[in-house]
C-alpha cells in the first residue's frame, strides 16, 4: 500500500523579505518588570497534526535564522491570532510521544486546533506514512537562552519603520516606542511586524537612536535603547524575559494606577449568564475573548472595541458565536488592552 503525504498550501509565504542578518548590535536593556511575574496560563488546544516540506525562514512569521531550528510548525489561521502565536513554543503530543515546537508559520486551510509540522517534529510525535495524528498542545516557555532581539526590517527607513520581535521566551504582547510625548503602541500586522511611521503621532524623520519597550504575554517589559533605523539589521537589548510564576493573576506588573484588571467574575459556578467587571486604566481597544478548556475560541465578547478609562461591565450568556448554548465545564475568559493581559475563569453549570 501506498502513503501519500497530506500536505497544506500556505498563503503567501513572506509578507516582507528577510535579509539574513549581517551583523548583531549589542544595545543596553533594561528590565523594567519584577522578574518572576504570575504567568497568565498556557494556550492550549487539540486537533489533526498533518506535516509540510517547511523552507527556512519561508513562514508567515517571517523569522530567518530557523534553518538551525529543526522543530517548527504552523498553526491555523485562527489560532495565529493576528501574528501573536509568532515565535511561540509548543508542547506536542501525539501518538508516538511529545516534541517542543516553535511556531513560525499560519495555515490557511487548517481548522482550529490543527497544527502542521515540518517532516523532523512530525516523525516524532506519529508516523510519517499515515500524514495525519490526532494531538493535543499548550504553549510553553522557550529556552530563553539568547536575549531578545529587535530586527529591522528591509525597506525600512526614516518615515516608516517595521520592527520584529525575535527570541522571546512568551508571546509578545506589545511593542511601543519612545516618543517626544512618552510610550506609543505600535500596531501589530499580520505578517509579525510593528510598524512605526506619522499614524503614531510622532515626529518624521524617526530620529537615531530611538527606544522601544516590549511586554510579553505575562505583563513583563524589557525597554531596549539604542536603536537605529537600519535596515537589515538586528540588535540585542543583551536581556531576556524572565521565568513567570505559575499561578495566572488578573493583573499584569504595572504600577496600580496603570493595571488592566479583570475582576473574578460573579456568580461562579453560573447558569445561565455571567457578568464579568473589568476596570482600564487608560482609554484603550478592548479584547475579551471566552476560550473552553482546551484554549478552542468559543466566541468574542469585545473584539478591539475602543472604551474609556474606568469600570465598565459586560455579560456573558454561554453561547458560542453562533449563538448556541455551550456545554457546562470549565472557560477562560481572556482580556487584552493597554498592553496588558488578563486572564480569569469561570465555571459553567447546566
Amino acid at each position: 500500500m501506498q502513503f501519500r503525504r497530506q500536505s497544506r498550501l500556505h498563503g503567501p509565504l513572506r509578507a516582507l523579505p528577510v535579509l539574513v542578518a549581517g551583523l548583531l548590535l549589542s544595545v543596553p536593556a533594561v528590565r523594567t518588570a519584577a522578574a518572576g511575574a504570575p504567568c497568565v496560563g498556557a494556550v492550549s488546544g487539540a486537533g489533526q497534526a498533518t506535516w509540510y516540506a517547511y523552507p527556512p525562514g519561508g513562514g508567515a512569521c517571517g523569522l530567518a535564522g530557523d534553518d538551525g531550528e529543526p522543530l517548527v510548525a504552523a498553526i491555523s489561521s485562527e489560532d495565529y491570532d493576528g501574528s501573536s502565536m509568532c515565535g511561540r513554543w509548543l508542547r506536542v503530543t501525539g501518538p508516538l510521544g511529545a516534541v517542543t515546537v516553535r511556531i513560525v508559520d499560519s495555515c490557511p486551510s487548517c481548522p482550529a486546533g490543527d497544527l502542521d509540522l515540518n517532516e523532523a517534529a512530525f516523525a516524532l510525535i506519529g508516523d510519517l506514512r499515515s500524514g495525519r495524528v490526532p494531538v493535543t498542545w499548550e504553549t510553553v516557555a522557550g529556552p530563553g537562552i539568547a536575549p531578545v532581539t529587535i530586527h529591522v526590517s528591509p525597506g525600512s527607513n526614516a518615515h516608516w519603520v517595521a520592527l520584529q520581535v525575535r527570541d522571546h521566551r512568551y508571546g509578545v504582547a506589545a511593542l511601543e516606542y519612545h516618543g517626544p510625548g512618552g510610550y506609543l503602541a505600535a500596531p501589530r500586522r499580520n505578517d509579525n511586524h510593528f510598524i512605526i511611521d506619522g499614524n503614531l503621532g510622532v515626529p518624521l524623520p524617526i530620529g537615531n537612536p530611538f527606544s522601544v519597550r516590549v511586554t510579553d504575554e505575562n505583563g513583563q517589559t524589557l525597554t531596549v535603547a539604542g536603536l537605529y533605523v537600519i535596515p537589515g539589521r538586528e540588535f540585542t537589548g543583551g536581556d531576556q524575559f524572565p521565568l513567570c510564576s505559575e499561578e495566572p493573576s488578573p493583573v499584569g506588573p504595572f504600577p496600580a494606577r496603570l493595571r488592566l484588571a479583570l475582576r473574578p467574575p460573579a456568580p461562579s459556578p453560573f447558569h445561565p449568564r455571567i457578568t464579568l467587571v473589568f476596570e482600564l486604566p487608560v482609554r484603550a481597544p478592548v479584547r475579551l475573548r471566552v476560550l473552553d478548556a482546551a484554549g478552542r475560541l468559543v466566541t468574542v465578547l469585545l473584539d478591539g472595541v475602543t472604551m474609556d478609562e474606568g469600570r465598565h461591565a459586560i455579560v456573558w450568556n454561554g453561547c458560542d458565536a453562533a449563538g448556541k448554548a455551550v456545554a457546562g465545564g470549565q472557560y477562560r475568559l481572556r482580556m487584552e488592552a493597554a498592553g496588558q493581559v488578563a486572564v480569569q475563569r469561570a465555571l459553567l453549570i447546566r
